[in-house]
């Protein structure tokens, strides 16, 4: 009984070593809900999350990359190593859903948000459009 108690457990242990290594428990998705009060004409998700930085309202970093900017740190949470885990951005607005077979769908208070086709530089914002950045493995 006690050898097969430790060989559960082992496993058990394994498996939170495989896959919570880089996971932070401090990382709850973030929503942005496009407001007028923050918008500009043209603007995309990463303008709109500009100017939220510079009123104090969201914290981020970005890196730039061949697809614009790729996002680093959001609220203080940092991707893992190798950009894995990451911060991933799902929205409600169907423009920029990725509804090939590579989309997820994830459930954040009681609503479908979809994984986003393009970065927050290539997403042209409108109002009361809704965001979700999300911490996740890809």
């Amino acid at each position: 009984m006690k050898k097969s108690f430790k060989i559960i457990i082992s496993i058990f242990m394994l498996i939170i070593a495989t896959f919570g290594v880089g996971c932070n428990k401090e990382a709850k998705p973030v929503l942005i809900t496009i407001q007028e009060q923050y918008l500009t004409a043209n603007a995309t998700l990463y303008d709109y999350m500009l100017t939220l930085k510079s009123n104090n309202i969201f914290d981020f970093e970005v890196s730039n990359g061949a697809y614009g900017v790729f996002i680093t740190k959001l609220n203080g949470v940092e991707n893992g190593l190798g950009s894995n885990p990451c911060w991933l951005i799902y929205t409600t607005c169907a423009t920029w859903q990725d509804n090939s077979s590579w989309g997820t769908t994830i459930e954040h208070n009681g609503k479908s948000y979809r994984s986003t086709t393009v970065g927050a530089s290539n997403i042209t914002v409108s109002l009361n459009e809704e965001y979700l950045f999300y911490y996740t493995r890809f």
